[in-house]
């Protein structure tokens, strides 16, 4: 089948149909692609998110663990504000507590500050062992994918300064 025609001229050219169809498929192609990008990009944007939000409970969990590490004394109950773990010690007493969606910790007198939000749920636990009271904290925080491939649940324990602690 031959693509190009001839004039009367002896000119050679292409068919208006021919354009017609490479400019279709040129743009399926770029439609595509556009697609494939935008998916990669949504991707990306929902990795940095829950690689940072993970960083972010690493080391809320660390200084949780560092906290406890230094307690004399530890008090997990209700107040008005709602359940409270509270950690006495030769530091001072520095309390910790669910906000909803956020981890809230407050050191002696002072305000109760945001250190970890995205949470689905959190709880903290006394952990007997078999000569001492260790304490766990686990948390969950909330998937920024529609689909999630796995739960980040963080588990933290940590042993008090006095082991006799209950």
């Amino acid at each position: 089948m031959k693509t190009r025609f001839q004039n009367r001229q002896g000119r050679c050219g292409y068919m208006m149909i021919e354009v017609l169809v490479y400019a279709g498929v040129l743009v399926i192609v770029l439609a595509a692609a556009y697609l494939g990008l935008d998916r990669c990009l949504t991707n990306s944007v929902a990795l940095r998110r829950s690689a940072d939000d993970f960083g972010r409970a690493m080391r809320v969990g660390e200084r949780w663990r560092a906290d406890i590490r230094c307690a004399t004394r530890v008090e997990w109950g209700e107040t008005g504000e709602g359940r409270i773990l509270r950690l006495q010690g030769g530091q001072g007493e520095v309390d910790y507590r669910s906000g909803g969606t956020s981890l809230l910790r407050k050191v002696g007198a002072g305000p109760w500050v945001p250190v970890l939000g995205n949470l689905h749920e959190i709880s903290f636990e006394p952990d007997p062992r078999e000569k001492v009271t260790a304490w766990r904290c686990d948390l969950e925080l909330v998937t920024h994918s529609k689909t999630p491939r796995f739960k980040p649940v963080f588990t933290f324990i940590a042993v008090p300064a006095n082991p006799a602690t209950p």
